[in-house]
């Protein structure tokens, strides 16, 4: 079996402030950093048929960066777009507009 040497993590990678001092955004973030950058090593190990412990870890590591990568697309395809309040309360406003002539034309009718 050839072993793969894993790169050692970047010095940037550390955290600017002690933990104890992040917010939970910043904690999050923090925490995002390190997962993807061991997400990318587990993928780098590569395959090997022989070693079913490994070739399990990298399987289910690229099936959850598929998946969660499907979400976020999902996510963006479903977010409305910047004009789309715009679009709706104009929508709104030509309704209720359309709703008023109704009832004129219908006060008018019976005046007559």
């Amino acid at each position: 079996m050839v072993k793969k040497s894993v790169p050692a993590l970047p010095t940037d990678a550390v955290p600017a402030k002690p933990w104890d001092e992040m917010t939970k955004a910043e904690k999050l973030s923090a925490a995002t950093e390190l997962a993807l950058d061991n997400v990318r090593q587990i993928l780098e190990l590569g395959i090997n048929p022989e070693d079913v412990k490994l070739l399990a870890q990298v399987k289910d590591t690229a099936l959850t960066i598929i998946s969660q990568q499907i979400r976020i697309e999902e996510n963006e395809l479903k977010a409305p777009r910047q004009d789309e309040p715009l679009t709706e309360y104009r929508l709104a406003v030509k309704e209720f507009e359309e709703q008023e002539r109704r009832r004129n034309s219908k006060a008018k009718r019976k005046e007559d």
